[in-house]
């Protein structure tokens, strides 16, 4: 029960826009998702997805102010782990525009790939080569950023119309049931999706597979 005096400093309409601002945009989309439950690749993707519920860069702000609060509880009452919320894709930071974080154009990607074969990220050309794989599949098949490096060769399926299998392994679970899915190989340009299949035969190979 709000007392009068409450409601005339203005207490209750602070309290209000606290929880319309974390409710709808992490609750909505929880229904099949337990907080403490989950791995901190998870929880990550829970807040990018709230994010875009702001529409408003006031609002976004505003979202950011309150959730490390509310985060700082959840982990205080059930042992979730410390999230690093300036390094999650979508978060505003000071005296940026908001922009969806969620596109990637075509000549970013271009020098993305270029930096990862360069030598600067990484001077093991396997760990290079492997991720310029996991980074195409994940701008041309449209996957979440953990869901590559959770799969195995084995989920790439080289049949005649070879695919990658989106599922749960032992090295990660996915947020739901519908995440399972099976992605065409041939979403990507054909000599990206031929040196990806290539590199599936040798590891096979490599493995006895």
């Amino acid at each position: 029960k709000i007392d009068e005096t409450t409601k005339k400093n203005g207490a209750f309409s602070s309290l209000a826009r606290y929880f319309s601002a974390l409710w709808y945009p992490l609750f909505a989309s929880a229904l099949e998702f337990v907080p403490r439950q989950a791995d901190l690749a998870s929880l990550e993707d829970w807040i990018e997805e709230a994010l875009p519920h702001h529409r408003t860069e006031a609002s976004q702000l505003f979202f950011q102010g309150v959730l490390p609060e509310f985060l700082a509880f959840l982990q205080k009452q059930y042992g979730l782990p410390k999230l690093q919320l300036n390094e999650i894709g979508g978060w505003l930071h000071e005296g940026e525009r908001r922009v969806n974080a969620n596109w990637i154009t075509p000549q970013q990607f271009d020098r993305a790939i270029k930096l990862l074969k360069s030598g600067k990220i990484t001077k093991d050309p396997q760990l290079a080569q492997l991720c310029v794989l996991v980074a195409r599949i994940c701008y041309r098949m449209g996957t979440r950023r953990r869901e590559p490096l959770q799969a195995s060769v084995m989920d790439l399926q080289l049949s005649k119309t070879p695919e990658l299998v989106i599922r749960e392994s032992q090295y990660g679970s996915l947020k739901s049931d519908q995440a399972v899915r099976r992605l065409p190989i041939g979403l990507m340009p054909v000599e990206e999706a031929k040196e990806l299949l290539e590199y599936a035969v040798n590891r096979r190979n490599q493995s006895g597979a």
